[in-house]
C-alpha cells in the first residue's frame, strides 16, 4: 500500500490572518495493512472515532497554535478495498467533511465489472470525493484487463471526479505502458505516477537485468518534508510517513492509547524527525559509510527511503545511528532554528 502525503510546504493553517506552515502534511487512514483482500481490518466505528478526534484537535486552540497539522487537511483513505463497503465508506467520508477534512480514496480496479456498476457506485460520492486515486500494476492489467481501468476512469470523469493513477513497478513487473494510451486520461487533466514496490533486499544485484534498478547511493539531499504526514495504520499505530510502517523507531504511538495532542507533540519534539524533514537521511548514510560497519551497506538502494528502512532494521548500524542522533540533539541551540515559522 502506498499513501500519498500532502507536502508540508502546502499544508498550512491560518492564525491571525497569517499562514503557518505545518510540520505534518495530510492524514492517512489505512483500512487494511495490505491489498491482498478487500475486507477492512479497521472497523468503521473506530475509523470515525479517529477522524472525529483529529478534527477536534486541529480545530482547537491548541492544535492551531502547535502547527503540527493543517486545518483543513486532507484525509487519504487506502488499504484493502475502500469501496468494498460503500455504506461504511460513505459514513466515514461524511465524518471527514464534517471535521473539515478533504477526503481522497485510493482504489483498485478488481471490483470494476461494468461501466454502469462503476458509475452507480461512484455517483454516491459525487461532490464528496475528489480526486480519486487508482493503484494499478501490470499484473492487475493482465488479470483484470485494461478495460476495467478505462471504465473506472470514464465513470469518474462523467461525474467530474479527477483521477490520479499510481503505477507500481518491481523486477519482472514493468510500468504498465498501456495506461499512457487511455484516451480518458489524456483528454482530461490527470496525474500518472510510478513508484517502486520493492526494496534493495528483493533485488539480485548480480543480475544484469535487475542491478540497474538500484541507485549506487541514495540522494544525499532528498529531504523528507514532502513525505511527512499523520498516518494511521489499520491497528491504530501512527507513523510520520507511509514508508515507516512497522519501524518501531519511527512509531509515534497509537490512536488507541494516546491522544492526538500527544502524538502530534511527539512528532514536533522529535529531533530525529526535524532533521529528516529538513535534510533527509543522507547524513545517516554518510555516517554508516564512514564507519567500521560500512560493509553492511548494500551495493545499491531503490531510493532514500529504502536505505533508511535498511539502516533502522540492520542491528550493526544501531550504534552509528545513535551516535549521530545524539550529536544532533546536543547541537548548540543557534545551529538549527525552529521548524514552524509564521509567514505572511
Amino acid at each position: 500500500m502506498h499513501l500519498r502525503n500532502e507536502t508540508s510546504s502546502t499544508a498550512t493553517s491560518r492564525i491571525g490572518g497569517r499562514r503557518r506552515h505545518c510540520f505534518l502534511g495530510g492524514v492517512g487512514l489505512s483500512l487494511r495493512a495490505d491489498t491482498a483482500a478487500q475486507e477492512w481490518d479497521l472497523t468503521p466505528t473506530e475509523a470515525i472515532s479517529f477522524i472525529t478526534r483529529i478534527g477536534e484537535y486541529v480545530q482547537s486552540d491548541e492544535g492551531r497554535a502547535a502547527g503540527g497539522l493543517a486545518c483543513p487537511t486532507t484525509l487519504q483513505i487506502a488499504g484493502g478495498e475502500p469501496f468494498s463497503d460503500p455504506d461504511a465508506l460513505d459514513t466515514i467520508i461524511d465524518c471527514a467533511l464534517h471535521n473539515l477534512m478533504r477526503p481522497e480514496v485510493t482504489t483498485l480496479i478488481r471490483w470494476v465489472v461494468t461501466y454502469d456498476h462503476a458509475s452507480a457506485l461512484l455517483a454516491r460520492f459525487k461532490g464528496k470525493l475528489n480526486p480519486l486515486s487508482v493503484y494499478v500494476t501490470q499484473c492487475d492489467i493482465d488479470r483484470y484487463g485494461l478495460q476495467s481501468l478505462i471504465m473506472l476512469v470514464d465513470a469518474a470523469h462523467a461525474l467530474d471526479m479527477n483521477i490520479n493513477v499510481h503505477c507500481g513497478m518491481a523486477p519482472g513487473m514493468p510500468f504498465p505502458r498501456e495506461v499512457l494510451a487511455i484516451e480518458g486520461l489524456n483528454a482530461r487533466t490527470s496525474i500518472i505516477r510510478s513508484f517502486p514496490m520493492f526494496s534493495s533486499s528483493d533485488v539480485d544485484v548480480t543480475s544484469e537485468g535487475t542491478c540497474g534498478l538500484l541507485l549506487p547511493e541514495p540522494p544525499r539531499y532528498r529531504r523528507c518534508a514532502d513525505m511527512m504526514g499523520f498516518l494511521i495504520a489499520s491497528n491504530g499505530d501512527v507513523y510520520p510517513c507511509s514508508r515507516s510502517y512497522g519501524i518501531p523507531e519511527l512509531r509515534l504511538g497509537s490512536m488507541r492509547q494516546n491522544s492526538v495532542s500527544e502524538l502530534v507533540s511527539r512528532a514536533l519534539n522529535s529531533d530525529q524527525l526535524q532533521r529528516l524533514s529538513t535534510d533527509g537521511p543522507g547524513h545517516l548514510y554518510a555516517a554508516c559509510k564512514g564507519s567500521e560497519v560500512s560493509s553492511y551497506l548494500r551495493s545499491g538502494y531503490v531510493d532514500t527511503c529504502d536505505f533508511h528502512r535498511h539502516a533502522l532494521t540492520e542491528p550493526a548500524f544501531a550504534p552509528i545511528l545513535a551516535r549521530t542522533e545524539h550529536a544532533y540533539s546536543n547541537r548548540p541551540a543557534h545551529v538549527v532554528g525552529p521548524f514552524n515559522i509564521l509567514a505572511s
